[in-house]
């Protein structure tokens, strides 16, 4: 098997912060937060994932193509683990550290590792994944080095179906302005079954990112997930789902054993 190490951020998308200032020719980010429905939001208090350093969680599950289909995997090998590190090099981040084994079209049986990072408000439970925007500025010719952000993938201060805003800038690009939205979504609670021998039944908070690209106004893109989570109170991703984009593969994960 061959095994390659890399240096990786968490991938669409979420999650960005900011160590500089936008380029020229956009706009500044702004957030927002709504309790859905109209109502009053009731926040939820239960904490949706713990950042103990020494955890760990081990998936199953299937890459996805850049194109959307699931790889070949037979003989299965794909298997994910994540190990929360501790403390990252970013103010209050801590370190996921990512090793995944897949079948590669190309290469055959890989392993990748990554670096992920994410930080959680404590008061709050809202938390943030570090990302990338590098392959939309290639997607569209977008001149900018100042590619990583943090977005908002879980905000339980919204309540059970609140919505936010995590991202929205607007770009010169040769095709003319090009607008990206991310949004983000709870969806309330879902009972969601792991992989292991067990097959175990929990109940979760699903949360979801979107994006909405708009070049000159016109929509190209909309409503397209970035990711989803399956959250289990004291626990954490008891699902995951990472949508694929134009250079990066996908994955769909569902846990198979914890180390807690």
């Amino acid at each position: 098997m061959k095994s390659f190490k890399s240096l990786s951020l968490f991938a669409i998308l979420i999650a960005a912060g900011s160590f500089a200032l936008l380029s020229d020719g956009c706009k500044k980010d702004e957030g927002g937060t709504t309790g859905g429905g109209g109502g009053n939001v009731v926040p939820i208090t239960d904490d949706l994932f713990p950042l103990v350093a020494g955890r760990s969680f081990v998936y199953t599950g299937y890459a996805i193509s850049t194109g959307g289909s699931a790889l070949p995997d037979s003989p299965v090998v794909y298997s994910t683990t994540w190990l929360l590190a501790g403390p990252g090099p970013f103010p209050g981040s801590t370190i996921i550290v990512d090793s995944t084994t897949l079948r590669h079209p190309l290469a055959g049986v890989i392993r990748v590792g990554k670096l992920l990072f994410i930080r959680k408000d404590t008061t709050t439970g809202d938390f943030d994944f570090l990302q990338t925007l590098g392959p939309f500025y290639r997607a569209f010719g977008i001149s900018s080095t100042d590619t990583l952000r943090w977005f908002t993938v879980a905000k339980p201060s919204a309540g059970a179906s609140g919505t936010w805003t995590a991202f929205d800038s607007t770009f010169s690009s040769p095709a003319g302005d090009v607008r990206l939205e991310i949004k983000g979504e709870m969806l309330g609670t879902v009972s969601v079954t792991d992989s292991s021998s067990s097959h175990q039944a929990w109940s979760t908070y699903k949360t979801r990112t979107y994006r909405n690209i708009y070049v000159s106004g016109n929509p190209v893109v909309t409503n397209s997930t970035t990711s989803q989570l399956w959250l289990a109170v004291d626990v954490g991703p008891v699902q995951v789902h990472i949508a694929q984009d134009t250079e990066n593969l996908g994955h769909f994960r569902v846990m198979t054993s914890k180390s807690f």
